[in-house]
């Protein structure tokens, strides 16, 4: 019995072999495309992600003045006013970098508002989608606990 089927096994070798053979080229084309494909998108994802709106002329915002105290930490910046009770938590719009906004949040803090400009990752913010809790869970700034009101604020899609 053990004849017979190595005699199949054989006889199947012979006339399917060159089958086996195409099939398994094949096999490695379809592979081989499709590792190229996900590089070239690898590469178009780091290319789209590094060509961002830079922010310029900003340096006056992100220091601290008479009215406002500008503290830097991981996640971004805190920008502190005469607010006593109230917080905005923005975030950035997609493919622009944080400190763009410096100016804006330095307004609102010196009108009353404390601000934290939080920095995305590759500058979308959808990627970061989880930093105001962070910075809430965290207490950065301990001073959080006592705002009477909260805000986010996005100039991107989250």
């Amino acid at each position: 019995m053990h004849t017979f089927s190595a005699l199949v096994l054989l006889l199947s070798a012979l006339f399917y072999g060159k089958e086996i053979y195409k099939m398994k080229k094949k096999k490695a084309s379809v592979l081989k495309l499709i590792l190229l494909l996900l590089l070239i998108f690898a590469v178009v994802c780091i290319i789209y992600v590094n060509i961002y709106y830079h922010a310029e002329d900003v340096s006056d915002a992100l220091t601290s003045s008479d009215t406002v105290t500008v503290a830097q930490f991981s996640d971004g910046w805190f920008f502190d006013g005469s607010g006593e009770n109230s917080a905005l938590i923005f975030y950035p719009g997609a493919k622009v970098e944080a400190s763009a906004y410096a100016p804006l949040m330095h307004m609102f803090s010196e009108s009353g508002i404390d601000c934290f400009l939080v920095k995305m990752p590759c500058n979308l913010a959808f990627l970061g989608s989880g930093k105001a809790e962070n910075i809430m869970e965290k207490d950065k700034i301990e001073k959080i606990e006592n705002f009477a009101v909260r805000f986010w604020g996005s100039a991107s899609l989250i």
